[in-house]
């Protein structure tokens, strides 16, 4: 379940839809960068080169790309 959403002036539209349902927007100002979103993002890119190094391919199919990233967000 969600209770918090981080993120930056982008996500501003959505404050009113979301305290309807009781989660709490926490903005950050537009030039500024969300740390914990920022490490989750960079840990999931470092998971997916990790997964792509071992394999010995020198290109992959789209799709396959995608079901690489999978493992690395959950």
């Amino acid at each position: 379940m969600v209770h918090t959403v981080l993120g930056d002036g982008q996500f501003a539209s959505l404050q009113n839809s979301l305290t309807h349902v009781g989660v709490v927007l926490n903005m950050s100002s537009r030039d500024k960068h969300v740390p914990v979103v920022e490490r989750h993002i960079r840990k999931i890119k470092e998971g997916t080169r990790a997964t792509y190094a071992k394999l010995p391919f020198k290109a992959l199919p789209q799709c396959v790309i995608i079901k690489m990233v999978y493992p690395s967000i959950f």
